[in-house]
């Protein structure tokens, strides 16, 4: 009896090693993170254009399109759904509008030049995230 459980701990004792490198294998190094800046070059706006369409009311008036236009909205404000002459039509109206959407910086950092999206101007100096980690491979080399 005693000859099998020193033989239990033989084995047990061999297997130590493997699962000591088993767990070698899964340890993940860790991701090596700090803040540095960056000297910005330049930061151009990025406009989007966009386009909307709704219905305007038209009336044939007189010598004053603009004054007309004027009174015309200003009694549709205080006579909502009064019942029209027939003169008046409803006409699509297309306008179109720039909106800033981002701006796109051109930056200095260690000698190389970047570029970034981003939706705000960092103006002079750019905050970085610099992050270093080894590549792991699956041949270990």
């Amino acid at each position: 009896m005693k000859r099998l459980s020193a033989t239990a701990v033989a084995a047990c004792l061999a297997l130590v090693p493997l699962a000591a490198s088993a767990q070698q294998a899964v340890l993940v190094p860790s991701e090596s993170v700090r803040v540095e800046y960056g000297q910005v070059l330049r930061a151009e706006p990025v406009y989007e254009t966009r386009r909307e369409t709704w219905l305007e009311r038209q009336c044939p008036d007189g010598n004053n399109k603009l004054l007309s236009r004027i009174a015309g909205a200003v009694k549709d404000v205080l006579k909502p759904g009064r019942p029209e002459d027939g003169k008046c039509r409803d006409v699509p109206v297309e306008r179109e509008f720039r909106r800033l959407a981002a701006y796109e910086v051109d930056y200095m950092y260690k000698g190389s030049k970047y570029r970034s999206r981003m939706p705000y101007d960092p103006g002079n100096r750019i905050k970085l995230r610099v992050s270093v980690a080894p590549v792991a491979t699956s041949s270990g080399r």
